[in-house]
């Protein structure tokens, strides 16, 4: 089964590759596709997730490197890219998660 920050990656992840249509190294807004996902782009479990997702090497700040205004949030900046490593982790959350998660 998965843990809490594994599912919400997934979730995140999942919402940006949505928003970039399946490609990798398309720049999109982190926050708007999460939250056009349902999921809410802030707070601790938001940032434990997307702080994995940097460490995993699955995201990358992308070029327009528009900072964030406000708020406690990872990286500095809005736009994000999906990596390679990104592509695969989500095929891997997805193949592995527990029958209770969506």
């Amino acid at each position: 089964m998965e843990d809490d920050v594994r599912y919400n990656a997934r979730l995140i992840l999942g919402a940006l590759d949505y928003v970039v249509g399946g490609q990798v190294g398309v720049a999109a807004n982190l926050p708007a596709a999460v939250q056009g996902a349902g999921f809410e782009p802030h707070g601790p479990d938001y940032n434990k997730a997307v702080k994995f997702l940097i460490e995993e090497g699955a995201i990358k700040e992308g070029p327009r490197g528009e900072e964030i205004a406000s708020g406690d949030h990872p990286g500095n900046t809005l736009y994000w890219e999906m990596t390679e490593q990104g592509k695969a982790l989500l095929q891997e959350l997805r193949l592995n998660r527990g029958p209770d998660y969506p």
